[in-house]
């Protein structure tokens, strides 16, 4: 399905869920290709403070277009939630 290790995917997933993300995130992904890059920038700069494995998958994300719909359509799914 996708180049990441879908358990990578299946904790962002929960992770996004956990802290009421989901919508907002999926409204992103879907419609905000400039935010995306800055956004995914963003977040590169601030790894050396956050230090969480889950944003920076993010942000890997984020920056490819492709990896986004992959990952929107992961979301939509099922499979996350089990």
């Amino acid at each position: 399905m996708n180049t990441f290790h879908e358990s990578d995917w299946n904790k962002l997933a929960q992770f996004l869920q956990q802290n009421h993300l989901l919508t907002p995130i999926l409204f992103l992904l879907e419609t905000a290709l400039p935010l995306k890059l800055v956004l995914s920038q963003s977040i590169y700069l601030s790894e050396p403070y956050i230090r969480n494995n889950a944003w920076s998958e993010f942000a890997r994300i984020l920056e490819d277009p492709n990896k986004s719909t992959e990952f929107v359509n992961f979301l939509r799914s099922e499979e996350w939630h089990e």
